[in-house]
């Protein structure tokens, strides 16, 4: 329940967005098996999409994307599934026994899985901390949060010196910059 929950929260959130500006390549149709050999019927690819939304210019980034047909001769409107905290979701399809744990939803409607952007690869979308945390990281909120916007800074340099433009990510600079507490 708590998946399906999830799912209509992404919808409702982010659905209309997915898919408007996208270009779908490197299709492939696929056959996925669960742990229990049910056999189900896929397509793989990625969207190429604006790296910001706002500005029809900017540069295309590449979004993988899984699409199971459903189980059912009659499927209702397809499920689109979002891993949240900027993770890839695809490999769920292709793991026999996490895709086991769909069945349910496979048996009403299509199941469409789409990785969040930059978890694909895209080294200029990546960012990851090299050096060391502070030894005292944990002894106070303030010395947590203090180090969390050193990091954030760096990454945010990091980005535009790559040339992202991350206000494709809704004032993802604003984000980085004025963390709330914990």
């Amino acid at each position: 329940m708590k998946k399906i929950a999830l799912v209509i929260i992404t919808l409702l959130f982010n659905g209309p967005f997915l898919f408007c500006q996208a270009h779908l390549v490197d299709v492939e149709n696929k056959k996925y098996k669960t742990s229990t050999n049910i056999e189900i019927l896929g397509q793989a690819g990625y969207m190429n999409v604006l790296e910001n939304r706002n500005n029809p210019d900017s540069r295309k980034i590449k979004m993988k994307y899984i699409h199971l047909k459903s189980l059912s001769k009659n499927p209702v409107a397809p499920v689109v599934y979002l891993e949240g905290g900027g993770n890839s979701c695809t490999w769920q399809a292709e793991s026999p026994e996490d895709l086991t744990d769909w069945i349910e939803i496979l048996e009403v409607s299509d199941l469409i899985f789409v990785d969040q952007r930059g978890s694909d690869g895209d080294e200029s979308l990546t960012y990851i901390w090299q050096e060391e945390y502070p030894k005292d990281f944990f002894i106070s909120e303030e010395i947590a949060i203090d180090h969390y916007k050193l990091m954030s800074a760096k990454g945010l340099s990091t980005f535009q010196k790559k040339g992202v433009d991350i206000r494709g990510s809704k004032n993802m600079h604003k984000i980085f910059m004025n963390l709330p507490s914990f």
